[in-house]
């Protein structure tokens, strides 16, 4: 498994600092941890430096979540992933960009034809999504498991430790070990599928109903 979490402390407290306290902050932070690391990604993949890509998830997750720019979000015309990649794509872009490029590129952006960037979903950026995926299976399996059991799966499974370090860290045996995986596992893979159709589609975005 190759799961890297978004780990910026200073741009998400940035952010987040205009969020409202309660449930609605908890729910905005929820958001953030979860597609700040695939926003983060793509921009990185588009060739900009750590140091940039920052400022984008800085760009977008801010206007997303202090400006209310998830209201732009319309499901009739496609999946919240692309919807996201598209802004990403854009906002990269825009940073190269100055006068009349710039305001072609706003026009494109605003009536979604970015062809270019679609193509490049399906392929460029799928590890990054997979990675976005993964991070929320993962906080689900954690909410809902036994907290050593799953801090056993997830040094072996998910940090890749070899089975005596593991052992040695949690004070497993090796049988116990192999049924935590196990069980785990398979219950990660329902979640993996889960999380994908509920990222996709955006279900439960913050400020819904």
């Amino acid at each position: 498994m190759n799961y890297k979490p978004y780990r910026n402390e200073s741009t998400r407290s940035s952010v987040l600092a205009g969020v409202a306290e309660g449930r609605e902050a908890e729910a905005w932070a929820r958001f953030f941890d979860t597609y700040a690391g695939y926003v983060f990604g793509i921009a990185r993949r588009r060739g900009l430096a750590e140091a940039d890509a920052d400022e984008i998830v800085q760009q977008v997750m801010g206007e997303l979540v202090n400006g209310n720019g998830l209201a732009r979000y319309d499901r009739s015309r496609g999946g919240f992933r692309q919807w996201l990649a598209r802004r990403v794509v854009w906002r990269v872009a825009n940073q190269r960009r100055d006068g009349e490029a710039r305001r072609a590129a706003e026009a494109e952006y605003a009536e979604g034809t970015a062809e270019a960037a679609e193509a490049e979903l399906e392929g460029v950026f799928e590890e990054e999504w997979r990675a976005a995926v993964l991070g929320e299976a993962l906080r689900r399996l954690g909410e809902e498991s036994n907290p050593m059991h799953y801090a056993v799966f997830y040094a072996s499974a998910v940090e890749g430790l070899d089975t005596e370090t593991v052992r040695k860290m949690h004070g497993v045996g090796a049988a116990n070990l192999y049924q935590i995986r196990r069980r785990l596992g398979a219950r990660l893979r329902t979640l993996l599928e889960e999380s994908r159709r509920d990222l996709e589609s955006g279900k439960g975005l913050p400020g819904e109903g």
